[in-house]
């Protein structure tokens, strides 16, 4: 019997070192940057390892340097916000150091992330469960769509929802708080959580109030005074480590955490940036938002499947299936009812517990031939779904491989997913970002730090962020800021930039030499600086931006070809007269 449980966990951990491993041979191949938000961490992690550097070369005390390096890490950094901590980027940092910078290094920072998530999911499976349930989840898990396609691209939340899934096992494992080990574990763990994204509390809030009540209860029923009094220094000491870890970054800025808070629950105008936004969050499209879209995410056979096993699973009775199913519900209420601007992402936490669902419902099938009946159609579906939607959806597969293009039709019957992978996106080769280095090196000294403002007018990529991303990663003397969501930080340093960089599309055969910045903002009519200028205070600084011609001159402009929008734009690089 113990040969036979030994082998599930074998089998799991192989499958784990295969999905990493398949994640580390597509990254290889790899240069994108795709996926919501991601060129914003990555440029917060390449600031963070430039200003670390800047800190750990000085020549001062050591005591003053670590006083240096824990406000990096415990403060925004010069383009984050208090939305993003630092969690992510310390472990980005530390690729860094080991491997050097590259975009493919920073990916690779979620490996352990990765390997987290699916063998601890593993673990709860077989703590709640059995090894089987443990090992058919993580199968599950990474044959979701939205999880293996995040998986390849650099976001916090592959990241967040292992540290969510470690946080759950840990609270899983202190047996109602009787454990000192784990329960000390479970808060330093929770407090982690925090530190890579705000939004952890939502998920691990539920099953922490279902144990926490079970405790008490079972305290009431239990004679032994020393049991009962080991169970609340548990529980405070638990809670005083997470409160801890926590404000390290929260405290500091309890004002603008409320602040941001409250823009995110009354804020109509914040979810015009989202995928999804409703004037009445509270309409039925709205409330049933990631119930629909989790189709997707999920695959419409492993969604299918999940809501089946759900409707049995209910049925049961018990701890475990308040664990899983408050871990799941909770989440949904609170992003469903409360925050205005919706992704399916924002809910992946919740993913792991819908696998462990999926995976006890077909472990409950006690008729052999139909259990391998389902395992063999749900293993077969899963890979061409794998398949299709890594490979065939992503254009990845050459003109040698068209045969297999009318598998892909008749599959996207059965298997519908909209995760498609960018693979053609802009890196900093084809983005001539060595040559806009080189035009402001040119006029400047080699290792002078230069201010620099971008204004991106193509509305295609790259955008303004990656853009600085590939600037950072050639040259970490450059400091700039992209006008588009930072309009008020972008006019607050105008008068510190040395050069502004317009990008801008441009027609073929297009005769035009030379565009001042007047005719850029007046004559192309760009629609999001003229939205700003409706506000008092962006007039003037815009109306200062119309007038700066007098104080740039037009150093050069630079052609640039983008193969994944097959367009054509420019950069017209202005520099400031002394």
């Amino acid at each position: 019997m113990k040969r036979y449980l030994n082998f599930y966990f074998v089998i799991a951990l192989l499958f784990i070192l295969c999905a990493i491993t398949s994640n580390y041979i597509w990254l290889n191949g790899d240069n994108s940057i795709t996926g919501d938000g991601s060129a914003n961490l990555l440029l917060f992690s390449i600031t963070f390892l430039n200003d670390f550097l800047d800190i750990y070369n000085e020549n001062t005390a050591l005591i003053t340097k670590i006083i240096k390096i824990k406000d990096l890490f415990c403060v925004p950094g010069r383009y984050s916000s208090i939305y993003y901590p630092n969690g992510l980027n310390v472990i980005t940092l530390v690729s860094y150091l080991l491997f050097g910078k590259s975009l493919f290094v920073a990916k690779m920072s979620l490996f352990p992330y990765l390997f987290i998530l699916f063998f601890f999911t593993y673990k709860i499976g077989k703590i709640i469960y059995s090894k089987t349930v443990g090992f058919w989840a993580i199968f599950i898990l990474f044959m979701y769509p939205m999880i293996f396609e995040a998986s390849r691209q650099y976001q916090l939340d592959i990241p967040l929802s292992a540290m969510v899934v470690l946080t759950i096992y840990f609270l899983l494992k202190c047996n109602y708080f009787q454990n000192t080990k784990y329960s000390l574990f479970f808060g330093f763990s929770l407090g982690l959580s925090m530190l890579t994204k705000g939004q952890a509390i939502f998920f691990v809030i539920g099953p922490l109030i279902i144990v926490v009540f079970k405790t008490f209860m079972l305290s009431v029923t239990t004679s032994r005074h020393s049991s009962k009094i080991k169970k609340r220094y548990n529980i405070i000491f638990s809670f005083l480590i997470t409160i801890f870890i926590a404000s390290l970054w929260w405290g500091n800025q309890m004002g603008s955490t409320i602040a941001l808070m409250k823009e995110h629950i009354e804020n109509p105008d914040l979810a015009l940036n989202f995928n999804a936004s409703f004037v009445n969050k509270y309409s039925l499209k709205s409330i049933s938002y990631y119930l629909v879209k989790m189709i997707n995410a999920l695959g419409p056979i492993l969604y299918g499947a999940g809501l089946a096993s759900i409707l049995f699973f209910i049925k049961k009775k018990g701890y475990k299936r308040e664990i899983l199913l408050s871990w799941i519900i909770f989440p949904l209420l609170v992003f469903s009812f409360i925050f205005m601007g919706k992704r399916v992402r924002h809910v992946m936490p919740c993913f792991p517990a819908f696998a462990l669902i999926t995976a006890w419902g077909i472990d409950q099938i006690r008729h052999k031939r139909i259990y391998y009946f389902v395992v063999c159609c749900l293993v077969v579906l899963c890979g061409m779904q794998f398949y299709i939607c890594s490979y065939v959806s992503s254009g990845r597969i050459g003109k040698r491989h068209a045969i297999l293009r009318p598998m892909h039709l008749l599959c996207r019957c059965l298997i519908d997913c909209d995760y498609g992978y960018e693979t053609e996106s802009p890196t900093r080769d084809n983005l001539m970002i060595d040559k806009v280095i080189q035009i402001m090196r040119e006029h400047t000294l080699p290792d002078k730090r230069i201010n620099i403002g971008i204004v991106d007018m193509a509305e295609i990529r790259p955008r303004g962020w990656e853009f600085l991303f590939w600037l950072h990663m050639k040259d970490r003397n450059i400091n700039g800021i992209a006008l588009r969501k930072t309009a008020p930080k972008f006019f607050e340093e105008f008068e510190s930039f040395e050069f502004i960089i317009f990008y801008i599309p441009r027609k073929k055969n297009s005769s035009e030499e030379k565009i001042s910045i007047k005719d850029i903002i007046i004559q192309k009519h760009w629609h999001r600086l003229h939205e700003m200028r409706k506000s008092d205070y962006l007039r003037d600084s815009l109306d200062k931006l119309i007038k700066a011609k007098e104080q740039f001159e037009l150093l050069e402009v630079v052609p640039v070809t983008i193969k994944s929008s097959d367009e054509l734009c420019e950069y017209l690089i202005y520099k400031r007269n002394v």
